[in-house]
């Protein structure tokens, strides 16, 4: 099947948690649940803004993917939260 230009971008996320037993909440951007793992979460989701929690009713991390990327809870809590590629600040991106 040939993909349009209307067809979802997907990209990959990767997000690790400091403690290999917290879990990590991934919400879209009217925070509700997308997906939950344990220690690492590693998904394909569409280009948007999303949140991030570590473990349920703690603070929410805001991200906006618009490319494959990986987080460590670390880089989210000290401001890492949206990507760029003229910011040497962001978080790492694959390729």
């Amino acid at each position: 099947m040939r993909k349009t230009p209307n067809d979802p971008v997907y990209r990959k996320l990767i997000i690790t948690a400091s403690s290999p037993i917290t879990d990590i909440w991934l919400g879209d951007d009217d925070c509700h649940l997308v997906q939950k793992e344990t220690g690492t979460l590693e998904t394909s989701i569409m280009e948007g803004r999303y949140t991030v929690e570590f473990g349920l009713g703690t603070p929410k991390y805001p991200i906006h993917v618009t490319q494959d990327v990986r987080y460590t809870e670390a880089q989210l809590r000290e401001g890492f939260h949206i990507p760029s590629a003229n910011s040497r600040k962001s978080a790492k991106s694959f390729g």
